[in-house]
């Protein structure tokens, strides 16, 4: 799962993912979560705006640590994809989430 950061987002825009896409063996896909940081993924996403409307932290310390994707999405995409792979290769069960682009989450971008 990457992000719209300069150093992350599909696996061709950076040279280590791009060797380890490359030489990888089995499956393999890419999500890019549009208008995400690094925090989108983390309990940041859902947090840091509450505390940005508190007057705790700067508007532009939200914006550069967790983007311009809304929480509840990047909450939602992240639980998603995370239990899509999880049942597809742990439970044996596929809810094909993971096969291509999905209308649940248009603003998730799929490589594979």
């Amino acid at each position: 799962m990457g992000t719209d950061a300069e150093d992350s987002g599909e696996y061709g825009r950076q040279p280590s993912w791009k060797a380890l896409w490359q030489h990888a063996r089995g499956w393999r896909g890419d999500v890019t979560l549009t208008g995400s940081q690094h925090g989108s993924y983390t309990d940041a996403s859902p947090l840091l705006p509450q505390l940005a409307r508190q007057g705790a932290v700067p508007w532009e310390t939200v914006r550069k640590d967790i983007g311009t994707v809304p929480a509840q999405r990047a909450t939602a995409a992240t639980r998603a994809y995370v239990a899509s792979f999880l049942d597809r290769f742990l439970r044996g069960t596929d809810d094909h989430l993971l096969d291509g682009p999905s209308a649940r989450f248009p603003e998730m971008r799929y490589a594979r």
